[in-house]
C-alpha cells in the first residue's frame, strides 16, 4: 500500500522538470568540454569566464606554467597574435562520481609553426544546476609517441 501512495508523488517529481539532464551526463559533459576547446581557440573570454570556477587551475606540461582563472583570461584577452589555428579532440572519456566528473582525452593543437598532441584531464564540478571547470592538466606528447 505504501508503494501505491508514493507512486503519484514519484510521477509528479519525474515529470515536473526537477530531474532535468545533469551537466555531468556523459553526452552533456562531452559537449561542455568541446565548448571549452572552442572558447579557448576563439579566445571567447565571456564564455570562459562563465565556465571556469573562480578556483580554476591549469597545470601545463611538467608544470612549465600554471594558470589561474585570472591569469588565463588576461593572457588570452591580451595576446595580439594568438597563433593557434585549430584544436581537435579525440578519444574523449568521462568518469563521474557524485557532483564531480573527470574528462580525459587528447587534443591535437595546430599552430602556424607546427602541431603538438596533448593528453588532457579536466575536472568539472556541478554547482547548483551548472557545471564549472575546476582544473585542467595537459601534457605534451613527444613527437613519434
Amino acid at each position: 500500500m505504501r508503494i501505491l501512495l508514493s507512486l503519484p508523488f514519484l510521477i509528479a517529481a519525474c515529470t515536473s522538470g526537477e530531474h532535468m539532464p545533469s551537466c555531468l551526463d556523459d553526452a552533456a559533459l562531452k559537449q561542455l568540454d568541446a565548448g571549452w576547446e572552442r572558447a579557448y581557440l576563439e579566445r571567447d573570454v565571456a564564455h570562459l569566464d562563465r565556465l571556469l570556477a573562480d578556483e580554476f587551475i591549469w597545470v601545463h606540461t611538467h608544470a612549465s606554467s600554471i594558470d589561474t582563472k585570472t591569469i588565463l583570461l588576461d593572457r588570452i584577452s591580451s595576446a595580439e597574435d594568438w597563433g593557434i589555428l585549430s584544436r581537435v579532440q579525440s578519444d574523449v572519456d568521462v568518469r563521474s562520481l557524485d557532483n564531480t566528473a573527470v574528462v580525459t582525452g587528447f587534443t591535437q593543437v595546430t599552430r602556424r609553426n607546427g602541431s603538438t598532441r596533448y593528453t588532457f584531464m579536466r575536472t568539472y564540478v556541478r554547482t547548483g544546476g551548472d557545471c564549472e571547470l575546476l582544473s585542467n592538466q595537459t601534457m605534451a606528447i613527444p613527437a613519434g609517441d
